[in-house]
């Protein structure tokens, strides 16, 4: 927090206590100090010192800031309406997408079953921030080695063999490095690419033996088939017994030799930087994490040991000789729990995402440098990135347009499941690993479906695995990778009712309540998919089955009976969340299906967006000019009373606009424009009326008293017609 931020929040807190202490006292000066309190909000939301500016709060329009046009094919049902029917499905997505309407969506139907969406440029330093990044993460994610590379250069004989390692192993040059300055190389991705193509030899070298074993052992085995009884059928079967053995070792030396292949072409590629790796650790919190949380984090090993929270904190507490002291009593001779507490002193202080980056520059040292030139572009961007910067965010939203899957989950009482296994895989190599197996791993939504209250989450922290193995009546198989926690569920045909599975339907998503009375989302199906779902639950009654939407557990309720048709979500939701639930679902129930990808993109630049935007805010402040200008001439000290609130007024409207995050688009400078006309309205009616009261000898309080009054009418008429006209 910076020096201008404490001011500021002192200053805050200094309004509301004037506030509190004028109203106790009930005096009237609390009214101008809640008026400087709602002007000084508006001011913040717009323009925070430090942090952002205008500029970046009041996002411009499609036709002020230019923008993109997506045209989506639109798959309709051949004996339903299609005008109805994506009608309802641009209903629905916009719900979806942009329920508020704030982000300046054009939605309409176009000619040939398709739906065009129009959606507004990012701001010039969002779209160049956001660049940066791209450039910085495509840079990094280039000095990978492809397989296509790997085996160009494998085969390569003698120098050009050299030559292309050399060019794989080439570390990148740092900033403000000189053009003409040696390359440097990745030692050890040379050796490992030296000892690849030694065993890549070995293995060429196998190869032709074993093929050619191969092809004498088939034909004496056809000669073999044509021969009658007697003494050649004999020489030829003792012929081909020999042929057996030459090929059994033939194909063992060449297996022995694939597989030395694979392995040192394995120890190659991890040098790699796994993209999904990257984006979990720039995704991560930045927020630090505390003592009592990074216990959580290490309880498990810790709680093995008998080592406890408060001796764990005051090691981390502690520094110098007196923390090496602690460490020594809690460790003693167990090089594991040293490990472990060294570790846990190491990341003290880091929030994840530190902690994840350091670690890829642990495992890439010589591309660190890069790998910081990412993180900081990213930081950069995430300071002023948006919900919607660009096409590609739009696309995301689209594509997970309310995907319901049922899927069996693990449980404790399964044997077939090699729980310890699975556990392995996702710890090494993350969830998208084992995409091929019957079990997989996938994230959960919200943790606090599962674990409710704070005890519960204090558990789930320590224990992952353990609170989640006695979570229901039979139990999940969870844990956490990183961040984020993850169930084991299903995925095969006959444990699961997926997407691919042709035929059946979400019919219906409605708002309904669990047996203790909380919000619901109650869904149907339609005949096929009743028929699935009561052959999937009745085979597994009393197994957890898992809800996933988009991909994610949102429940895994235990089966008690067997469903058909109709279903309920159930998992302790509040109303925001049933509403946000049922705007998903109704999205991917819709009988039109949406493609997948758009068929169409054009991009138009701000070029011309950026004339209008100047012409409006000219408009704007000149009229802005012309209209305080008259007032100040024509009503003197009325006339700047007027022109204070007309410029109050301005800020309220463009700070409620900054703290909505709404777009400022050419028609919105045209309501500004007239509010500024019709604001003054109402003060030149007060003023008319006051000045006729003083033409008759009223006194001045009985004066703008009526004209106060009398003027009102003519007010609310004025402002009720324009809100029926607009």
């Amino acid at each position: 927090m910076t020096v201008t931020d404490i001011l500021l929040l002192l200053y805050f807190v200094g309004l509301v206590a004037a506030m509190l202490v004028f109203l106790a006292r009930g005096t009237f000066a609390w009214k101008p100090a809640l008026i400087l309190f709602v002007l000084s909000l508006c001011t913040l939301g717009m323009w925070w010192p430090g942090h952002y500016t205008p500029d970046r709060r009041l996002r411009p329009g499609l036709d002020l800031a230019g923008g993109t046009t997506l045209i989506y094919d639109v798959r309709v049902p051949e004996d339903a309406d299609a005008s109805q029917v994506i009608d309802e499905l641009i209903d629905v997505l916009r719900d979806r997408v942009d329920p508020t309407g704030t982000r300046n969506l054009t939605w309409r139907q176009a000619a040939g079953n398709r739906i065009e969406i129009r959606m507004a440029a990012a701001p010039r330093e969002v779209a160049q921030l956001r660049q940066a990044f791209q450039d910085e993460r495509d840079a990094l994610l280039e000095g990978n080695i492809t397989r296509q590379e790997l085996d160009q250069a494998l085969r390569a004989e003698g120098a050009a063999q050299a030559a292309a390692f050399r060019e794989l192993a080439k570390v990148p040059a740092s900033d403000g490095a000189a053009d003409d300055a040696e390359p440097e190389y990745n030692e050890e991705l040379l050796a490992r690419l030296q000892s690849l193509a030694e065993v890549h030899e070995a293995f060429l070298a196998a190869t032709e033996p074993y093929e050619q074993a191969q092809q004498r052992y088939r034909a004496a085995q056809r000669e073999l088939e044509g021969l009658p009884e007697g003494d050649e059928r004999e020489a030829a079967e003792a012929e081909v017994a020999e042929l057996r053995d030459q090929l059994d070792q033939a194909t063992l030396q060449f297996v022995r030799a694939r597989q030395a292949f694979e392995r040192e072409r394995g120890r190659v590629m991890a040098t790699n930087i796994d993209p999904s790796e990257l984006q979990r650790a720039l995704e991560s919190s930045t927020a630090e994490r505390n003592d009592r949380e990074l216990y959580r984090e290490f309880a498990p090993e810790l709680a093995s040991h008998n080592v406890g929270q408060r001796q764990f904190e005051q090691l981390l507490e502690a520094s110098g000789d007196e923390q090496q002291q602690i460490l020594d009593q809690l460790a003693g001779d167990n090089a594991e729990l040293r490990q472990t507490l060294e570790e846990a002193i190491a990341i003290r202080g880091l929030s994840p995402r530190e902690r994840l980056i350091r670690q890829l520059e642990a495992n890439h040292p010589d591309r660190a440098d890069q790998i910081a030139r990412v993180d900081e572009a990213a930081l950069a961007y995430d300071r002023v990135r948006g919900p919607l910067d660009d096409p590609n965010d739009l696309k995301a939203m689209l594509r997970g347009a309310g995907v319901l899957e049922f899927r069996i989950a693990a449980s404790g009482q399964r044997a077939d499941v090699d729980v310890e296994r699975y556990r392995e895989q996702l710890q090494e190599g993350g969830p998208r690993a084992g995409a091929h197996e019957p079990w997989r791993w996938y994230p959960v939504n919200d943790i606090t479906r599962f674990a409710e209250t704070r005890p519960e989450q204090d558990m789930l922290a320590q224990d992952p695995a353990g609170y989640f193995a006695n979570y229901g009546r039979a139990g999940l198989v969870g844990d956490r990778y990183g961040d984020q926690y993850y169930l084991l569920l299903a995925d095969t045909r006959d444990r699961a009712i997926t997407r691919d599975l042709s035929g059946w339907e979400l019919t219906s998503a409605r708002m309904t309540s669990d047996q203790q009375g909380r919000p619901a989302v109650g869904f149907g199906l339609n005949a096929v998919g009743g028929d699935l779902m009561g052959r999937l639950t009745g085979a597994h009654l009393g197994e957890p089955m898992a809800i996933l939407l988009d991909n994610a557990v949102i429940s895994a309720p235990t089966l008690q009976g067997q469903i058909r048709d109709q279903g309920q979500i159930t998992g302790g939701f509040s109303d925001a969340e049933v509403n946000y639930l049922l705007r998903t679902l109704r999205a991917g129930s819709t009988i039109a299906e949406l493609s997948e990808e758009p068929i169409s993109e054009n991009t138009t630049g701000p070029q011309l967006g950026q004339d209008n935007l100047q012409a409006g805010i000219r408009a704007a402040i000149i009229s802005l000019i012309a209209v305080g200008a008259f007032m100040l001439v024509y009503y003197l000290f009325a006339g700047a009373v007027a022109n204070v609130a007309l410029v109050a007024n301005m800020i309220i409207i463009l700070g409620v606009m900054a703290l909505l995050q709404a777009t400022f688009t050419l028609p919105g400078i045209a309501g500004i424009v007239l509010t500024i006309g019709m604001a003054v309205d109402a003060n030149v009616l007060i003023f008319e009326r006051i000045r006729e009261e003083t033409d008759r000898k009223a006194d001045l309080a009985t004066a703008v008293r009526l004209g106060y009054e009398k003027a009102l009418s003519t007010i609310l008429d004025a402002n009720i017609t324009t809100l029926i006209t607009c």
